[in-house]
């Protein structure tokens, strides 16, 4: 019996090993909430929820998704994800 918690300590044997896997399996992904932002434009404001941009102007209350609406989807997305870094919010 000794010698299997001595092994256990020195990292010897199979529960040492399964103890090393467990330690470096990736930390679980917290929920983001949604991000929504209001100070990109003037006429527009624009949301990130569950991996999918959505915008709508200032005075509507639905919003739309983005790649339905903007014709420059991609272009739009990389200079409202560079907004958001500036910010310090990567996502």
């Amino acid at each position: 019996m000794r010698i299997f918690f001595i092994a256990a300590f020195l990292g010897i044997g199979a529960l040492a090993n399964k103890a090393k896997a467990q330690s470096n399996t990736a930390p679980q992904q917290i929920p983001r909430q949604d991000i929504v932002i209001t100070d990109f434009d003037a006429a527009w404001d624009y949301k990130y929820s569950a991996g999918t941009w959505f915008t709508k102007r200032k005075a509507a209350t639905e919003w739309q998704t983005m790649q339905s609406v903007a014709s420059n989807y991609s272009l739009a997305v990389e200079r409202l994800t560079g907004h958001l870094q500036q910010k310090g919010i990567y996502i």
